[in-house]
């Protein structure tokens, strides 16, 4: 017995052992056949990251699967992914890998797919895809070894987007999930079918006739797949909570679709109705009481295509309907609802929707809503009204708010439109029927984490070609903000998303754009708001006249801003727009461009008078990165300069493209405690340049390459003058060149007659380094030196040392004269070379040059003299 168990063990392990490595013979061939067999079908891009095959998984059978599918358009849909999966999984007879009658697939999983279904404007679709057979055929002879049998289909968890740009549908399914089972290798036969799928919206002529919906499907369907005609036999179909099912077929021609299709409700109540209003389905539906006589109706009879609409009709009819909350004391009462979609004939220009009526009321308040579209998928001819009053105050009574809500107001609209979307696109106001009033009064709205909103009164009233805003107030936490003003294009902006143009005039007395903002944070004086950037929508064309008091965005109090801000094509552009800002003033003229809305862009000319060093700095991080010394500053100044740059997504400059230049200047400077001019000071001996006052100073700049750039100039300090010139980085690394020039007479703190000390400031700005010595330097300490000497042996020489005194003397004087001009070239030549450059950024690298220059020019020169010392020095000696 003991024998027997080892034996069958060995059988099931070794057949457990072929069973897992054999499917590595055949990873190579399935792989070749999958790729091969679908270029051959497919015009598109076909692509997946790894091919796996079991045979355990759904043993007898092979399961093959593939991860990260992708199938990727051609053409004008080269963008545009098809289809793409996490996993697609096959499962096949493993026996019909052997021979060559074809390849047997009886089930199909696709795990989280994405599809796109998009019909362009021309009418061609992105999921035509399959190669005629004419072209398979002349470039492979070899017939296909793919025959499907599929039994089963599921899809777990997909996305599913249709796009019918022509039409102007837009059709998306969320967490769809679904199975499809039947034989598909009969002629004949029962298919099954079970989907579900979660926030499903369905938009047509820019209408939301469906929004985030729950969608349930069951059905059986008599399939004639070799005709391809569908007949609907036990059904259900539910939308949220309303549950229908059909009647009829459905076949594919080979141009669009056949039908015939009835809808019935059979057990309608008006709950079911109300279910399909998204707020009301989103909060405590369960709960919802209501109750009204309600019917709906509908069929479809004809054929589908590019150029054929099949006549259909839905009818819903609500009489005297109402709903409660029953936690609440009122109800919405005297519902009454008249609605039609329909199309009489097979045109695509006789569709039409119909509301005649639409009635509620609300505590005794009337509203009154109608409207009539024919032609919807032509030009549309639209007939609207609206009428009626909201008691905002009462609404709590009626729908159950958020905790913490408070709304209070009355509303009263009495408008009318007609015409039709030709006369609107081609700007015919004068035939477009517009008119009515729309009107606020004492509205009140408190939410959670948000401040508290009052709209005193605001009036909009409506002619043919305009709309114009009167007596508006609105107040949002600490901002107040009056406007008025004449918008035009509203209702192709309303119905066409074209754009909308008007003269606005906005003034506040204080506004907080902190408060306002809607990624704002909670902040305090000395803390910044995370912002993100704000697109400037391309089909606003405004011209804003703005005035406010007082401005507080970020960390900037602004007074008195007052300008013009014109809007168009996705630029807010600025003219003469003044602010009081750092204790100083701004005049300002440029643009905020989002036409890419992932890189805004900023272009501006600034003009800054009287303004604060201390406030600039606390204010801006510009300023903290690029001029630290702006910490160490006390005074006023004003500048002149232009600037662009790039932003990031949270209104950022960015550095890498940030371009600036100008010119600073200042009467009333102090500068104390900056790590640089300390060092200096030691350097120098000279504890004055610590900290000094200064008038007069005058700084020409640029910014560029992530690094303020500094060209000389002059600092008076007491009797000294101090030149700098050079440049800051992004990393508050310093490199600068000065020269300090003493007053006649002043005697040199490094002990030599000289009177002006260059230097070179380098390092960082919390670190500097000092170095000392230039030509200038180098040639006072020579011509000192050989001073002394002479002037040290003179009453010793005697005739015989006077005499070699004067051929050292020549010696030197020789070397002095060759050094002299070797520095004098150089000198020329690196005046020539700064002279030459035509641009800031050109002078920079020119100077550097012309700095090395004397450098080298120098270390010649100091060699020449030293030697012609030596030879001089040797005759000395030998007497």
């Amino acid at each position: 017995m003991k024998k027997q168990l080892i034996i069958f063990g060995s059988v099931f392990g070794g057949f457990f052992l072929i069973l897992l490595f054999l499917p590595m013979a055949f990873n190579g061939k399935v792989d070749t056949i999958v790729k091969s067999e679908t270029n051959k079908k497919l015009n598109a891009t076909f692509n997946y990251s790894k091919l796996s095959i079991s045979l355990l998984r759904n043993f007898p059978k092979a399961t093959i699967e593939l991860e990260d599918l992708s199938i990727v358009g051609v053409g004008e849909f080269a963008k545009d992914t098809l289809v793409s999966a996490k996993s697609f999984q096959v499962v096949v007879n493993l026996l019909s890998l052997f021979g060559n009658s074809g390849y047997e697939v009886s089930k199909v999983v696709l795990d989280r797919p994405v599809v796109n279904a998009i019909v362009a404007k021309d009418g061609k679709v992105n999921w035509d895809i399959m190669k005629p057979d004419s072209t398979v055929a002349k470039t492979d002879t070899t017939p296909s070894k793919f025959h499907l049998k599929l039994k089963k289909l599921a899809i777990d968890e997909g996305r599913i987007t249709y796009n019918d740009r022509k039409a102007g549908q837009l059709l998306t399914l969320n967490k769809f999930s679904g199975t499809l089972s039947g034989d598909m290798t009969a002629d004949v036969t029962d298919i099954e079918t079970q989907m579900k799928a979660e926030k499903v919206s369905f938009t047509m002529g820019n209408i939301p006739y469906l929004r985030d919906a729950n969608i349930e499907l069951e059905a059986n369907l008599n399939a004639d797949l070799k005709h391809s005609k569908y007949t609907l036999k036990k059904n259900k179909i539910k939308v949220n909570d309303l549950e229908a099912s059909l009647d009829g077929w459905v076949a594919m021609l080979p141009k669009g679709y056949g039908m015939d299709i009835k809808l019935s409700t059979p057990a309608l109540a008006f709950k079911n109705i109300l279910s399909l209003v998204p707020a009301i389905y989103a909060n405590d539906f369960k709960s919802v009481q209501a109750d009204g006589k309600v019917s709906l109706e509908g069929y479809a009879k004809g054929q589908y295509s590019d150029s054929v609409m099949p006549s259909f009709k839905v009818a819903l009819n609500v009489i005297n309907a109402w709903f409660k909350y029953p936690n609440l004391p009122k109800s919405v009462t005297n519902i009454n609802l008249q609605l039609i979609a329909e199309n009489p004939g097979n045109r695509l220009d006789q569709v039409q929707l119909h509301v005649p009526k639409f009635h509620f009321e609300m505590g005794g308040n009337p509203f009154d809503l109608s409207g009539n579209f024919s032609n919807l998928l032509g030009n549309t001819a639209f007939a609207m009204k609206a009428a009626g009053r909201l008691d905002l105050g009462g609404i709590k009574d009626f729908y159950p708010l958020e905790a913490g809500t408070g709304l209070t107001g009355l509303i009263t609209a009495n408008l009318a439109a007609s015409g039709t979307m030709g006369q609107v696109q081609s700007g015919q106001y004068e035939n477009i029927n517009a008119n009515g009033l729309l009107q606020i009064n004492n509205m009140n709205y408190k939410g959670k984490d948000m401040p508290a909103v009052r709209i005193p009164q605001a009036k909009l009233q409506f002619s043919p070609k305009y709309a114009e805003l009167t007596n508006t107030q609105i107040i949002i936490g600490k901002s107040d903000i009056s406007a008025d003003g004449k918008l035009e294009n509203m209702i192709p902006y309303v119905l066409k998303n074209q754009t909308i143009k008007g003269t606005l005039n906005v003034s506040s007395n204080n506004l907080n754009l902190n408060e306002l903002m809607a990624s704002s944070t909670t902040t305090t004086s000395n803390k910044s708001v995370q912002t993100t950037a704000f697109v400037v929508p391309k089909n606003i064309d405004f011209v804003l006249n703005a005035k406010a008091k007082k401005v507080v965005y970020n960390k900037f109090d602004i007074n008195n801003l007052a300008g013009q801000i014109i809007v168009k094509d996705g630029i807010a552009s600025m003219k003469n727009v003044q602010l009081g800002i750092f204790d100083g003033t701004i005049t300002t003229n440029g643009s905020y461009s989002t036409v890419d809305p992932k890189k805004p862009a900023v272009d501006f000319d600034l003009n800054i008078q009287t303004a604060s060093f201390a406030k600039t700095f606390v204010s801006l991080d510009m300023v903290q990165k690029l001029v630290p010394i702006f910490e160490n500053v006390k005074g006023n100044y004003s500048v002149k300069m232009s600037l662009k740059s790039l932003l990031d997504d949270k209104m950022n400059i960015d550095y890498n493209s940030l371009l600036a230049n100008g010119l600073l200047q200042s009467n009333n400077v102090q500068v104390g405690g900056v790590s640089a001019l300390n060092s200096l000071a030691t350097a120098l001996k000279n504890d004055k340049l610590k900290s000094f006052s200064t008038k007069d100073l005058k700084i020409p700049f640029t910014i560029a390459e992530k690094a303020v750039n500094v060209k000389p100039f002059d600092v008076k300090i007491a009797n000294y003058t101090l030149n700098l010139g050079g440049k800051t980085g992004l990393d508050k690394s310093i490199l600068y060149n000065g020269k300090l020039t003493l007053p006649p007479g002043t005697p040199s703190p490094l002990g030599i007659n000289l009177s002006n000390i260059p230097f070179q400031i380098l390092g960082t700005f919390s670190n500097p380094k000092i170095k000392l010595g230039t030509a200038e330097l180098g040639k006072s300490i020579a011509n000192t030196a050989l001073g002394t000497a002479k002037s040290a042996v003179a009453p010793k020489l005697d005739a015989a040392k006077a005499e070699a005194q004067k051929k050292m003397d020549q010696i030197r004087a020789d070397a002095k004269a060759k050094a002299d001009a070797i520095l004098q070239a150089a000198q020329t030549q690196a005046d020539n070379i700064v002279n030459q450059a035509k641009n800031p950024f050109a002078k920079i690298a020119a100077k550097k040059l012309a700095d090395e220059t004397m450098k080298k020019a120098q270390q010649k020169a100091n060699d020449i003299i030293a030697k012609g010392d030596e030879e001089a020095l040797k005759l000395q000696v030998s007497k």
